[in-house]
């Protein structure tokens, strides 16, 4: 009896795949073989990018770790010193980004300043330093309205860098009002930025050194 063995092979995807079919004695046994090649490949592919995936993340966990100390953001200084609920904000800007006004009025009782101990603690943590030795209350005369009244006013001159702020907090109180009741405080703020040597020299000598 003759036997006859046939093969024949195909490519697919990049991989091989075979089969064989075997004529004998008469009786057709026909076997296929299915190659494990393209498998294997293909679990070494899976094996490969699961490495990278655990390399990412490990990368990603510890880079925080290698920028050292975070630095602190900077604050949006008007923003940062205007509490809650006040009214009438207003804010000035010019051709000078570095300069800017903004003004808003708040309830307080006098000799309350509207701008609270956070605020004023967030200011110092960004570098600025509280200038001068006349941060008090003065009081004047006003008799530019139809009732008399007393104007209450503090001004405080605060300096980091090349920055300087003055913030202005001020009362009116009628006649005939009791200073500790409720009022309105408008309060003020100038910033100027970018500030010549020539200017901070000026500055120093018109209000002091600074604290800290």
């Amino acid at each position: 009896m003759s036997r006859e063995s046939v093969g024949k092979s195909y490519e697919k995807s990049g991989h091989t795949r075979s089969f064989s079919a075997v004529e004998n004695d008469g009786d057709e046994q026909v076997g296929f073989r299915l190659e494990t090649s393209w498998l294997a490949a293909l679990a070494n592919s899976a094996e490969v990018t699961m490495v990278a995936l655990v390399r990412t993340l490990l990368i990603l966990l510890l880079l925080p770790g290698c920028r050292g100390p975070a630095t602190p953001t900077k604050i949006d200084i008007g923003k940062d010193l205007t509490p809650k609920g006040a009214t009438m904000v207003a804010t000035v800007r010019n051709d000078d980004p570095n300069v800017w006004e903004r003004s808003f009025t708040v309830q307080a009782v006098y000799p309350t300043l509207a701008i609270g101990d956070e605020a004023f603690y967030n200011l110092r943590k960004q570098g600025w330093k509280l200038c001068g030795s006349d941060d008090k209350w003065t009081g004047s005369a006003d008799r530019s309205r139809g009732t008399p009244a007393t104007i209450y006013q503090r001004m405080q001159q605060w300096r980091n860098g090349k920055e300087t702020l003055k913030i202005l907090f001020r009362y009116r109180v009628e006649e005939g009002t009791d200073p500790a009741a409720m009022s309105a405080q408008r309060v003020t703020l100038w910033l100027e930025g970018a500030r010549t040597a020539q200017e901070l020299d000026r500055w120093t000598r018109a209000y002091g050194s600074c604290d800290g």
